[in-house]
């Protein structure tokens, strides 16, 4: 089963890491936050799912698995892969 972590934009244009309720951190890019998120998900040795909240409502979703080679590398290119979802709130 994936932990679902989700990546929150901000404001100020920052990205804040929630799990659950609670927001741990924040990251000053996309791409630091979803690193952030991945070492969380490989250290508790679970797949990772993460929904991307943009400040517009737009949400993005994926799944990496948690020993794939390609999960540790891919970087944000699959945002632009799938379809967006509109959500009310985060």
């Amino acid at each position: 089963m994936a932990v679902i972590f989700r990546a929150v934009e901000a404001d100020q244009g920052s990205w804040e890491c929630h799990f659950w309720d609670h927001a741990f951190d924040q990251h000053p890019t996309l791409d630091e936050a979803v690193e952030h998120l991945r070492s969380l998900a490989q250290a508790r040795g679970q797949s990772l799912e993460i929904a991307i909240y943009f400040h517009d409502g737009w949400v993005r979703r994926k799944q990496f698995p948690s020993t794939s080679e390609e999960s540790a590398t891919a970087g944000l290119g699959w945002l632009g892969s799938f379809e967006p979802q509109r959500t009310g709130n985060v």
